[in-house]
């Protein structure tokens, strides 16, 4: 090898690594010697750049060739492709094609921009970018150098990676400015390019340019168009996921955001946003600690302002909500913010309102005073009419569980369970099966629940006025009380209000008020009386018009528990139940198990049965079991089995047979049937050409004169009785009076028997010339007029008139013209025959 390279192509340029090499140095501070090193290094790199294309020429001189031809006289996309191939043979001999990629990523050419932003995404990430941060020439260890003195090719080598690491850094830092400046283009496509690129490269190194990459994206939250903020927010959320270690630089970034003067509540409400989203783990207390702080300040100064934003409240209270959990803080951030967050519960819309209860559930967990409140708080929210058209009725369902599951007081899980069946009386049977089966878990957990048997609600009564003291019927005698008894009295009523005014809840110190009937108006759940009566609504629920309220709302009255596999908040909706009229079956996905797109989406991968999964109206589904069939679907089960019944195959034999016969075996059947004399068993054959060979024996057809002399009245009335007379005459429509006598035709009336065919034949011309003068000015002559409108027959006269006056004058237009023309031809000939005649003279002189 003639060319004897420093840096040897075929690796990438940080895999070639060294034997003794220094983690901690100093950087030396003689300005001088580093200079001196630098100019060394160049020299060195410009050299072995030198040698590389000499070696390029004569090992692969053809390649080399071409690619030069491409770079001067290809297209865009051939020139960037030779770019690429030059960067990935050598990246070290190389760097001028990074710089001509750089120079392509400009606005003013948009598709080159496009196609040089891809080429240099895939170059830094799989040929230029370490792991590490990229380092200046001077940040390296030069007093190393002396120990390699002996090893003159080792040490030009060390020192040609240092420079072109250093020109690296630079020409990555201005790939980043050019980015930023395509950046703000006003189209969205280029936004979304520009942004997933330099999330990429945050990922493959997240600590070159960190500062300024996510201060580029960051600030993309508050771009105009709302889907260039969503796709920010997801490929942040994408980030954190691969480079965890990201989340407090981020969270910086974010909060500098939010923060600025006069900033445009869209991008902080998207802000917001994107902080609920991190993913927390146990280890991320500080930056849960973090966020709890930010979100605070900002809610005491939207309350402060009054400025109470539902859709921000609800980013706040979700980010509240989801950093809690982790954080390890002192309470008394929260208990600040208490009184407002039970004041947020009644005034703001019900999404809000379950995010503050949701919050307030995991502060009474360590704060028992707050039980009471946060219980009386829940229960008014229940009878919210928001709850009906809301999104959030699985949220509120699960809130009301995990509330209910660790309250030991009975009287107030009672008072709960009868307020929530209250309130299905008025939802849709998706929240009444999804309640029945919350109170089902319930049962089994809390027994006795579900009050129905009379008996038993009056032995728990007597047992309750049996520790008191006195009735108030009877009579009672009480001594009078001496000074020191009055002493003892008042220190017995101290104690008293202070066992009052402690609003700790435990299963031992809680005491009842005493009711006697059920107060549904009650605010404290506890002393509403619930146990002093029945639980009535099941008896509702047991005629509803839903199967499955019905068989669920009987096991919770017979005692059974409630048990189903799949979701009732969408099993159970009516968009459900239309879609099984859907028979047809649509495309099955290639993955079975759906994957959860986000760790915040609720887990439903719910398998569902196979019998939910078969059509209804197929063979299989209607021989199952009628005891297999779901209650909701045995509309459809016995629907379809009635209507499969109903089907005979013997008629459907006979049916087959109707198709099968032809057109002109009916019409003969028919016309068979219509000829007198005839049997319809016998065969039969008509002949339409005997008529036209037999003699004409009939006479023929006459017009019967006004005066009726030819008219033979005898015969007309051969078979015509008195019945049929008077019928006739009584009829309204009739108008004597207009009755002409042309409408009768001197034919007599005669039996029925062999067809005489011969009259049925007749001249095309004759009969043209009957319809016209039958029927002129009707609709169903020959040269009528259309009547569509029933005109008079006079207008529609003249209007036949009138178009014979035009076709006239048009014919005499028509035989003018011919006229002129035939005048021209004739000059025309004349002028030609004076030609030929002066040719001819002249030709014999």
């Amino acid at each position: 090898m003639e060319f004897k390279l420093i840096v040897e192509p075929g690796k990438k340029w940080f895999e070639h690594k060294f034997k003794k090499e220094q983690e901690t140095f100093q950087p030396i501070k003689d300005l001088e010697k580093v200079h001196q090193y630098r100019n060394e290094a160049k020299q060195l790199y410009e050299q072995d750049i030198q040698n590389y294309a000499k070696y390029r020429e004569k090992t692969n001189k053809s390649e080399q060739n071409w690619i030069k031809t491409v770079l001067q006289n290809g297209t865009i996309g051939d020139k960037i492709s030779a770019n690429s191939l030059l960067i990935q043979n050598s990246a070290i001999h190389n760097l001028n094609a990074v710089e001509s990629l750089i120079q392509s990523v400009k606005l003013s050419k948009k598709r080159e921009c496009m196609l040089a932003i891809d080429a240099l995404r895939e170059i830094f990430r799989n040929f230029l970018l370490p792991k590490k941060a990229l380092q200046s020439f001077h940040e390296h260890p030069f007093d190393f150098l002396n120990s390699l003195a002996d090893d003159k090719a080792l040490r030009d080598k060390r020192l040609v990676l240092w420079y072109f690491e250093s020109l690296l850094k630079v020409k990555y830092t201005n790939f980043i400015k050019a980015l930023q400046l395509v950046f703000q283009d006003t189209l969205a496509t280029t936004k979304f390019k520009v942004s997933s690129v330099l999330t990429d490269l945050l990922t493959v190194n997240h600590q070159e340019q960190q500062k300024i990459i996510l201060d580029t994206v960051v600030n993309k939250l508050g771009d105009p168009d709302h889907q260039v903020s969503s796709r920010i927010i997801y490929q942040i959320k994408n980030l954190l996921t691969k480079c965890p270690k990201m989340k407090k630089d981020v969270l910086v970034e974010i909060e500098r955001l939010v923060s600025r003067q006069n900033i445009n509540p869209r991008a902080q409400y998207y802000g917001f946003c994107c902080m609920n989203q991190m993913i927390l783990q146990k280890q991320d207390f500080e930056v849960a600690n973090r966020l709890l702080i930010i979100y605070f300040s900002f809610f005491k100064k939207f309350v402060k302002n009054k400025e109470v934003d539902s859709r921000m409240l609800s980013a706040l209270l979700t980010g509240v909500n989801r950093a809690y959990k982790f954080a390890k803080m002192e309470s008394q951030e929260i208990d600040n913010n208490l009184n407002t967050l039970f004041k947020l519960v009644h005034i703001t819309p019900f999404s809000v309102s379950m995010q503050a209860l949701a919050l307030l559930n995991q502060v009474v967990e360590s704060r028992e005073d707050l039980v009471n409140r946060y219980y009386n708080a829940l229960y008014r929210k229940m009878f919210d009419l928001e709850c009906k058209n809301t999104s959030k009725q699985t949220f509120f369902l699960n809130l009301i569980f995990n509330s209910l599951i660790k309250d030991e007081a009975l009287p107030r899980l009672k008072a709960f369970v009868k307020r929530l069946l209250q309130i299905c009386l008025n939802q849709s049977p998706s929240f009444v099966c999804g309640s029945f089966i919350l109170t089902s878990e319930l049962i089994k957990a809390k027994k006795s629940i579900i009050q129905l048997d009379h008996s038993a609600l009056i032995r728990n009564t007597i047992d309750n006025d049996e520790t008191s003291k006195f009735d108030d019927d009877e009579e009672r005698f009480v001594d009078v009380k001496d000074e020191s008894d009055k002493e003892d009295d008042t220190g017995k009523d101290d104690q008293s209000r202070e066992k009052k005014d402690n609003s700790w809840v435990h299963k031992k110190n809680i005491v009842f008020k005493k009711h006697d009937k059920y107060d549904y108006h009650e605010r404290n759940p506890l002393y509403s009386g619930a146990d002093k009566t029945l639980t009535y609504e099941l008896l509702l629920y047991s005629r509803h018009y839903h199967p499955t309220v019905v068989v669920y709302a009987n096991k919770l009255m017979n005692g059974e528990p409630v048990e189903y596999d799949g979701d009732p908040m969408e099993d159970f909706t009516l968009i459900h139940f239309l879609d099984r009229f859907v028979y047809k079956n649509p495309k099955r996905s290639k993955d079975k198990k759906k994957i959860k797109k986000s760790v915040f989406q609720p887990n439903r991968t719910v398998h569902k049965s196979a019998i939910k999964e078969m059509p209804v109206n197929s063979k299989e589904y209607l021989q199952l079991d009628p005891s297999k069939i779901p209650d909701d679907e045995k509309l459809f089960y016995n629907y379809h089995k009635a209507q499969e019944a109903r089907k005979n195959p013997v008629d459907q034999e006979i049916v087959s047979d109707a198709e099968s016969v032809s057109d002109s075996e009916f019409d003969a059947y028919l016309m068979k049937t219509e000829v007198d004399g005839a049997d319809p068993n016998d065969d039969f054959s008509l002949d339409f050409a005997d008529g036209l060979n037999k003699s004409k024996k009939k006479k023929k057809k006459q017009e019967i004169t006004s005066d009726g002399s030819d008219f033979d009245e005898d015969d007309l009335m051969e078979d015509f009785d008195d019945e049929d007379f008077e019928n006739a005459m009584n009829e309204e429509d009739m108008d004597l009076d207009v009755l002409d006598d042309d409408i009768f035709i001197d034919k007599k009336p005669k039996k029925r028997g062999k067809e005489d065919l011969s009259n049925l034949f007749a001249a095309a011309d004759e009969f043209t010339d009957l319809v016209n003068e039958s029927a002129r000015y009707d609709e169903m002559g020959v040269g009528s007029i259309s009547n569509k409108d029933k005109a008079d027959p006079k207008q529609l006269k003249w209007e036949m008139n009138r178009d014979d006056f035009n076709n006239v004058k048009n014919w005499k237009k028509t035989k003018n013209i011919g006229q002129k023309t035939k005048l021209k031809k004739e000059k025309i000939g004349k002028i030609n025959k004076n030609k030929s005649a002066n040719k001819k003279i002249k030709v014999k002189k």
